[in-house]
Parts: structure tokens; C-alpha cells; sequence
């Protein structure tokens, strides 16, 4: 049985659950990852790439409409026909895999469209990288659902796809189980604050300076690719403050920390949900950011960070127990295995 999976680079979290997927099911499947903007556009998906960075790097008015944009608004459709007719003759033209899977919204809409204008039963598994699914990631057509969380489940459900076809999943690329220990009283608390791959953090040091003296903790700062700031860090000295570079070694850093602080993405809060790491979120930016927000409050398994919630950390620790607590229950519900048993079942009825 051969695999597709379906992905882009249009934020860290869609290639990271592609690629997680694809460690999964490689041991028992044939399994190809493909870049839908690499293979759409091969002379030009690294300049694509590169915008949408800046643009992200930017934080502007043009990201937030581009985030507000809804692909299946009558007028967005009539702007995106010609990139139908790219992705449809790219799989016109590619050999038929046996099952598909998509890991961002843009490519399970083409993958559903085009099952169903070539009347295809081939069947279509949709990974869903948002804890609050929009309307685009729903499609006719598509057989399973792979979700983050419960209550993406309770969302899928109140839209009218059937409770057979959905997998609580959870999400992220490293599902390791840590082991964390709750940080006792008189323990030096360690807070790993991260800006994912393009570090996009603060870049007034005084914020860095607060955390530090509010809590009296040890912190580590990922800047990612922000080199920028990785020198000022460490030119500013901060006592108790050390800045890194990008990193593949995020394992290490995980069994250090205590408390986890960055942007509400849907990536990093699983990671932490994994590991056991509550969570401390910076102000949402973008609408997902915001759902991300609510998910992480509304599960007790974090707060949005604030001088006050700083001090609530630093001076009561059971808090910190209270959010471990909450994702041992929510790591509960992961069924990742259901995956593997769904495709063996539909290997089984059409065999």
C-alpha cells in the first residue's frame, strides 16, 4: 500500500505533522511526503516561502488578511481556479497512490475537490493541525478525520461529520513521554521561552529582564533563525538568562524545563502537552493563535502570560501540578494506533 501525504511550509506545525505521520506509518507502508508548493510551482516555491516568512516576521496587516482569507468564499474560489488546474493537472499526472493524507487545510480541500470531479474512491485522510477546525478543513469526500483534541472532535461532530470518522489523534512530532516531575518548593524554576523556527520574539530586552526578576528563574531563550536577537541576548548578559540558536536537540531543552513560554501555536502547546510542560502563552497574533489561546486556558493546562501569572508561578507551585495533571488526561485520549487500524481494515474490505 502506497501513502501520499500532502503538506506545506506555510508555518513550522503542517510539515512537522507530515513528517511525524510519515514515521508512523513508514514501517508498515510505503509512504511519499510531498510539498504541494514544490511540486505545484518547482521554479518559484522558494521565493513563496521566503515571502510568506517575511510577511510573518512583519506581523502585519498583510498576515492578517491573509489569515482571515476563507477559500471557499464564492469570490476567493473564482481567484483560486488557476491554482486548481495546476494541482489538478499535477495529479493528473502523477501515479495513483492507494491513500492520501493532508496536513494542511488548502491541500485536503484540492485533494477532496479532485477525488470528486474524478469520481475517485481512493480514500482521502485529513490531518487537522488546528484545535479549532475552520470550515475548509471539512470537505466531502474525505473518509477520516485525524483531530488534535476532544474538542475538536465535539466541533467536527456539531458540523455533521459522523463520530466513526474521527480519530483522536493529538498532534505533534515528537510524542516521547518525558516523564516530568512537578517542580518542588525551593526548587530553581527553569522557563524555556521559544520563538519557534523564525524566533519571532520580543525584541525589548526589559521583557526578558522581567520574567526573570519576577520569577527569580533560570531561562533559556530559542531564537530560532533570529540571530539578531540571539546576539543581543547574550551581549546584554542577563544574569540567568541564556540565549540559543536554532536547535534540533528540542529534547534536552524539554527535560530541563518547567514552565514552557512562546506563541500559542499548534505545534509548540502539544509538544508541551507531551512532555508534561505547562504552558505560559504570549498575546495572540492570528485568529488560530487565539483558538490555540482559549484551548490552553479552557484545559487548565496553561495561562496567557502576565506579570500576575508570573508571581502565581513563582510563589505556588501546585499550580504548575494542576497543569500536569490536566495533560496526563488529555494525553489519555490520544489514540495515534487508531490510524494504523483504520488502514488495515480498509486494506482488509478492499482486498
Amino acid at each position: 500500500m502506497r501513502i501520499q501525504i500532502y503538506t506545506c511550509q506555510f508555518g513550522n506545525g503542517h510539515n512537522a505533522q507530515a513528517k511525524a505521520l510519515q514515521n508512523q506509518l513508514s514501517i508498515d507502508y510505503e509512504t511519499e511526503l510531498v510539498d504541494v508548493c514544490e511540486a505545484l510551482f518547482p521554479l518559484y516555491d522558494r521565493m513563496i516561502y521566503y515571502s510568506y516568512r517575511k510577511m510573518v516576521e512583519k506581523n502585519g496587516l498583510m498576515l492578517k488578511l491573509f489569515h482571515k482569507m476563507n477559500l471557499t468564499d464564492a469570490d476567493n474560489v473564482n481567484n483560486l481556479n488557476a491554482i486548481k488546474k495546476w494541482s489538478f493537472n499535477y495529479m493528473d499526472n502523477q501515479p495513483l497512490a492507494d491513500a492520501w493524507i493532508a496536513t494542511h487545510s488548502a491541500t485536503a480541500y484540492f485533494l477532496a475537490a479532485y477525488k470528486r470531479e474524478r469520481r475517485l474512491t481512493i480514500p482521502l485522510i485529513t490531518c487537522i493541525t488546528d484545535v479549532n477546525p475552520h470550515d475548509i478543513w471539512i470537505n466531502e469526500g474525505t473518509d477520516l478525520y485525524l483531530v488534535a483534541a476532544p474538542s475538536t472532535q465535539n466541533a467536527l461532530i456539531e458540523a455533521g461529520v459522523h463520530p466513526d470518522n474521527i480519530v483522536i489523534y493529538g498532534l505533534s512530532g515528537d510524542q516521547s513521554n518525558l516523564n516530568k516531575k512537578p517542580v518542588a518548593c525551593g526548587e530553581s524554576l527553569h522557563l524555556l521561552i521559544s520563538g519557534g523556527g523564525l524566533g519571532l520574539l520580543p525584541k525589548d530586552l526589559s521583557f526578558y529582564r522581567t520574567i526573570s526578576q519576577v520569577t527569580n528563574a533560570e531561562l533559556r531563550i530559542l531564537c530560532g533563525k533570529n540571530k539578531t536577537l540571539v546576539n543581543k541576548l547574550r551581549k546584554a548578559n542577563i544574569p540567568g538568562v541564556s540565549a540559543f540558536g536554532f536547535t534540533n536537540d528540542i529534547v534536552s531543552h524539554l527535560k530541563w524545563v518547567h514552565v514552557f513560554v512562546g506563541k500559542p501555536g499548534g505545534l509548540s502547546t502539544f509538544e508541551a502537552i507531551y512532555s508534561e510542560i505547562p504552558i505560559l502563552f504570549l498575546e495572540p497574533f492570528l485568529k488560530q493563535e487565539n483558538y490555540n489561546g482559549q484551548f490552553i486556558e479552557q484545559e487548565g493546562i496553561g495561562w496567557e502570560l502576565s506579570k500576575l501569572t508570573l508571581e502565581q508561578i513563582a510563589y505556588e507551585r501546585k499550580n504548575l501540578s494542576y497543569c500536569q495533571m490536566n495533560m496526563k488526561r488529555l494525553k489519555a485520549c490520544f489514540e495515534p494506533e487508531k490510524l494504523l487500524e483504520w488502514l488495515r481494515e480498509y486494506e482488509q474490505a478492499v482486498a
